[in-house]
């Protein structure tokens, strides 16, 4: 067998969520800050995308992290998130995964009781607490970045759904919108 490209991953489950983590083989994207790595590798690399989340070596229900070297010199480690559908901006899930891979794996100076892993994302600097016993992560917190809302949308009685209320569009490292209606 002949191979062009070794690529070297740690396949996690965070609460059943499987996240296939990258630690090796892929370089260091081009880009000042991870935002900038998110967009060139949109740009430029989506095949190792699909070729990492989708059929015959992935599926929907797969998430993935691609460890890179950090853009910020308060960082551990930078990270890229991706999934079969795209490059997101960050992912919780992704987030627990690669901190439990990076202390499992003993690519961090692993520190007992808490061992603190700074993520360089393109959101911006995330912070995961691993809480580690006998060398081994047992759960992990995040420290997100701080979320807001970015707008409320109101909907009159009179709306075509014949659904009053309004809708509150949060951005909390990723846009969703939560609604609350009254049927008129």
């Amino acid at each position: 067998m002949r191979t062009n490209r070794l690529i070297q991953t740690v396949e996690s489950h965070t609460e059943g969520l499987p996240v296939r983590v990258v630690t090796g083989g892929v370089g260091a994207f081009p880009g000042a800050t991870m935002a900038e790595r998110r967009d060139w590798f949109i740009a430029n690399s989506d095949d190792l995308r699909t070729f990492l989340m989708c059929e015959p070596r992935g599926n929907g229900w797969l998430s993935g992290a691609i460890l890179q070297p950090p853009t910020r010199s308060d960082a551990d480690w930078g990270v890229l998130f991706i999934e079969v559908t795209g490059v997101l901006p960050m992912c919780g899930a992704g987030t627990i995964a690669v901190a439990t891979v990076l202390v499992e794996t003993g690519m961090v100076r692993v520190e007992e009781p808490v061992t603190r892993i700074r993520l360089d994302t393109p959101i911006g600097l995330i912070v995961a607490e691993v809480a580690v016993r006998d060398g081994r992560a047992e759960s992990v917190t995040i420290v997100n970045v701080p979320s807001y809302a970015h707008a409320w949308i109101r909907c009159p009685a009179k709306c075509r759904s014949r659904v009053a209320g309004a809708a509150e569009v949060p951005w909390s490292s990723s846009w969703v919108s939560r609604l609350s209606s009254s049927r008129s």
